[in-house]
C-alpha cells in the first residue's frame, strides 16, 4: 500500500485550503492523497425517508468539488476521497496508522 497524506474535509474555506497544501505535499513527496469527511447518519434509513445519499448531499458535494478543483493545480495528483457516517473524530483516528500526515482545517481535532 502507497503511502498517503489523509485531509479532514469540514466544509469550510479553510479545509480546502489545507487540502490544496496537502495536495503540495503529496506532489513533492510521491504519495496518495486521501480526502475525507465524515458526517453524522441525521435519519435512519426507511422506506419514508430520504436515502442516506439525499440527506448528506452537501457532504458529497463538497468532497466532489475538492476532488474536481485539485487536479487543476496538480494534474498528476494520485487522490481519493470517502464519506464517513460517523463523527470527525470515529471518521479519521483510523486514519492515523495508516497515513504519514494527517491534515485539518478549521476543526480541532485531538487523539
Amino acid at each position: 500500500m502507497q503511502p498517503v497524506i489523509t485531509v479532514g474535509l469540514d466544509g469550510s474555506p479553510e479545509s480546502l485550503a489545507a487540502a490544496h497544501w496537502a495536495a503540495d505535499e503529496v506532489e513533492k513527496r510521491r504519495l496518495t492523497l486521501r480526502l475525507r469527511h465524515a458526517w453524522p447518519l441525521l435519519v435512519p434509513e426507511t422506506a419514508r425517508v430520504l436515502s442516506e445519499a439525499d440527506q448528506h448531499y452537501r457532504a458529497r458535494r463538497f468532497v466532489h468539488t475538492a476532488r474536481a478543483e485539485l487536479p487543476y493545480r496538480h494534474p498528476d495528483l494520485t487522490m481519493g476521497g470517502s464519506l464517513m457516517a460517523d463523527d470527525a473524530q470515529n471518521a479519521l483516528l483510523p486514519t492515523a496508522s495508516e497515513s504519514e500526515t494527517r491534515v485539518l482545517g478549521s476543526r480541532v481535532w485531538s487523539c
